[in-house]
């Protein structure tokens, strides 16, 4: 299994995909520093709470689009991972090594996956490093240990979608796995617009399609837990509206159960995955 994963290191090195994002990613961080130095200096005017939450809501909006560039990115850098080999016939060469098709995936899995791990705890680290570059005095009130906790759950997001697309990359072709992925990503997202709205109005038909949609792609429900969990401020501080926003912030917050489910999920789907492929005809 271990040359599987350096050989997935030297295939995604290789795609133009994963160095183009990693260069937009960088233009994103400029113009996102930016926007923040000429905010920043507008709110010393302002008073601390209002402060407080302005500041909650840069740093949403900037690991919001994070999560974006990070979900697109791993999902056009792994929809291939199997289907583009087969089809060129490179599968046919490694399968008939001595090696196991079930090492195949997970080494391909494991190897992809800790390169986008890095690339989004890179990312995230980055959004927050900018903040408390410019002077969001928030995060120093947060503490380290929310900060890491949130990078967790920030680095969980990548790995559903991995998981995921690499069952897709399996089951159909490799511009099936991505289309599929980015429309359950996109439908998740939406779907989580909808429950926080309908927790805010009491409809619990929307609530109820925003937990759908996070059974069936939990990675809008991950994003919405890892905000809350370093934006949650003990009550009593008058400061619980900290994690309400508009990019991820949660009226509803996600129970530690759904990071459980999601777990199960990822497993689950790398079995799917492991399984179609061992009984693939190839």
């Amino acid at each position: 299994m271990a040359a599987i994963i350096g050989m997935s290191f030297k295939e995604i090195y290789k795609k133009k995909a994963f160095v183009l994002g990693a260069i937009l990613s960088l233009a994103y961080l400029f113009l996102y520093g930016t926007g923040l130095r000429l905010l920043f200096k507008d709110m010393t005017r302002t008073d601390l709470v209002s402060n407080a939450i302005m500041q909650s809501q840069l740093i949403s909006v900037g690991l919001y689009f994070a999560g974006f560039i990070v979900s697109l990115l791993v999902i056009l850098t792994s929809s291939g991972s199997i289907s583009s080999e087969v089809d060129n016939g490179i599968m046919y060469s490694v399968a008939s090594k001595p090696v196991s098709r079930t090492e195949i995936v997970m080494g391909k899995f494991i190897g992809i996956g800790c390169i986008m791990v890095i690339y989004a705890s890179l990312l995230f680290l980055a959004v927050i490093g900018l903040n408390a570059a410019m002077g969001a005095n928030l995060l120093r009130v947060l503490g380290i240990a929310k900060i890491f906790k949130g990078l967790a759950l920030f680095d969980l997001i990548p790995v559903i979608l991995l998981a995921f697309t690499m069952l897709g990359s399996v089951a159909v072709n490799t511009i099936g796995a991505g289309v599929i992925s980015i429309i359950l990503y996109g439908l998740a997202s939406v779907g989580g617009m909808m429950e926080q709205i309908g927790a805010s109005v009491g409809n619990a038909s929307l609530v109820n399609i925003g937990i759908i949609s996070g059974l069936i792609m939990p990675t809008d429900t991950i994003y919405r837990k890892m905000f809350s969990s370093m934006f949650k401020i003990e009550s009593g501080l008058g400061l619980d509206i900290l994690d309400i926003t508009p990019f991820g912030g949660s009226v509803l917050e996600p129970s530690v159960w759904m990071v459980v489910y999601t777990v199960i999920y990822v497993v689950f789907i790398m079995g799917c995955a492991v399984r179609t492929f061992n009984g693939k005809d190839i």
